[in-house]
């Protein structure tokens, strides 16, 4: 088994090795200064995932009082 899995993944591997002589043209991309519609309301993302990280943190924790106090019964 070991011997099959070499002999498929050796020519793969060194297929994939052999990549194109010249690196590919440059993207153009957008200058650093233009921001993008993310970068504005970053902070919006931010504390709702804090008010959501905190929300599942107490719903979780509730949970477990609920779970402990219906064995005690």
């Amino acid at each position: 088994m070991k011997i099959l899995l070499l002999l498929l993944l050796v020519p793969i591997a060194t297929a994939m090795g052999q990549g194109e002589k010249e690196p590919p043209p440059p993207v153009n991309r957008a200058p650093p200064e233009d921001q993008l519609p993310i970068d504005d309301n970053i902070w919006v993302l931010l504390v709702f995932g804090v008010v959501l990280g905190i929300y599942f943190y107490y719903h979780m924790k509730s949970h477990r009082k609920i779970e402990a106090k219906d064995l005690e019964l």
